[in-house]
């Protein structure tokens, strides 16, 4: 008896185990394919003040007139946040705040932004800036 209970755990560890690894090589996926064809990484500050900084890692694509993002930690093909171009003003570059260094991936500045009327920051990599500017032009 204890023997058939000790191999249903291990049944059970071992499929818990497979759909974790699963998950992770279908999210890493997902990034390898949003990064082809124009993905680049852009983190968001979508919650100041929270846990974290209210960053979120993500990943930008130029689509039209608009760059859609999509969150680096998730499993929808669509994106969760689109940004006109021709609604989006770039107010300031900056280096990482004290205590952002924790939360912007290394190598990225921070760029705050106007949306329309809302105010947004943006973590983009270094050598991505001027493209991105340009294309917001």
């Amino acid at each position: 008896m204890q023997q058939s209970v000790i191999g249903w755990a291990a049944i059970y560890v071992a499929i818990a185990v497979a759909l974790v690894g699963l998950a992770v090589v279908l999210v890493a996926l997902r990034r390898v394919v949003l990064q082809r064809d124009g993905g680049f990484d852009l983190s968001l500050r979508l919650r100041p003040g929270r846990w974290g900084g209210g960053w979120v890692f993500g990943v930008g694509r130029y689509d039209g007139d608009q760059i859609a993002w999509y969150r680096t930690f998730g499993i929808s093909l669509r994106p969760q946040r689109h940004l006109l171009r021709r609604e989006l003003t770039v107010v300031n570059r900056r280096r990482p705040a004290e205590g952002d260094e924790w939360h912007v991936p290394p190598g990225h500045v921070v760029l705050a932004c106007k949306n329309g009327d809302n105010e947004l920051d943006l973590s983009i990599e270094t050598q991505t800036v001027t493209e991105f500017l340009t294309r917001l032009e």
